[in-house]
């Protein structure tokens, strides 16, 4: 088992991984942040412009004499009150778009982890009727299929394990059925690649075969040899 797969596996990780709160916003067009930055400074020029202290209109204002009258009173709370309507309003929209953005994600979030564990168990399946019990192959498997890395992690692992079961259990009903002793169901179970502890799992399980047992398998017929698999297969 490779000690960091993660390393040699790094864009494709990058590629699988969920997307982050701020990446998923920016590919569903949901800023609701920038739109309320550009609205404050938007409300703040139109402010500044209708200022009667600046500008064209101060000048108006003096031109007519009305300079710090009740007129231009007037005048200033019509603006800060347009102001602080708008103002309000974009707080409104702003709260409005994180909502829809913190529901949609977690949507998201709900529905990546729903289609993940489907391709894991479709992954797992795949690895285990393989026969093949090298981990970073089953894992590079993972990866490819889609899956993020502790996923990836989980169903390389899961997958060896079950193929490896499986050819423990093959080797040892193929020996059982064709009388081998258990030092040659141990080199029968080591031809298909099982490390040594799992080979001597095939050697104890033959060892153990009592009389009765040898006698059934020795009078089984291919139709009773193929029924014994399927069940065998039921049973995990």
């Amino acid at each position: 088992m490779p000690t960091n797969p993660a390393l040699k596996y790094k864009e494709k990780l990058k590629e699988n991984a969920k997307m982050s709160y701020d990446t998923y916003i920016a590919d569903n067009d949901n800023l609701g942040e920038v739109k309320y930055r550009d609205k404050v400074r938007e409300l703040n020029t139109d402010k500044k412009i209708s200022d009667t202290n600046y500008g064209s209109l101060s000048d108006s204002l003096a031109t007519a004499g009305l300079s710090g009258s009740g007129y231009e009173d007037y005048l200033k709370t019509q603006t800060e009150k347009t102001y602080l309507k708008q103002l309000n309003a974009a707080i409104g929209d702003l709260k409005r778009d994180e909502y829809k953005n913190t529901s949609g994600y977690q949507k998201y979030l709900s529905s990546f982890a729903s289609l993940q564990s489907k391709i894991s168990e479709s992954v797992i399946d795949s690895i285990a009727e393989s026969g093949s019990f090298d981990f970073d192959a089953a894992y590079k498997k993972a990866l490819d299929a889609g899956i993020s890395e502790d996923l990836a992690f989980h169903t390389a692992a899961r997958g060896t394990a079950l193929a490896r079961k499986a050819a423990v259990e093959n080797a040892i009903t193929f020996a059982k059925l064709n009388g081998l002793s258990p030092l040659r169901a141990k080199k029968y179970a080591e031809g298909l690649g099982l490390e040594d502890i799992y080979a001597e799992e095939v050697y104890d399980a033959i060892s153990t075969f009592n009389m009765f047992e040898k006698d059934y398998f020795a009078s089984m017929t291919s139709d009773g040899y193929y029924e014994y698999i399927m069940s065998q297969s039921k049973n995990n």
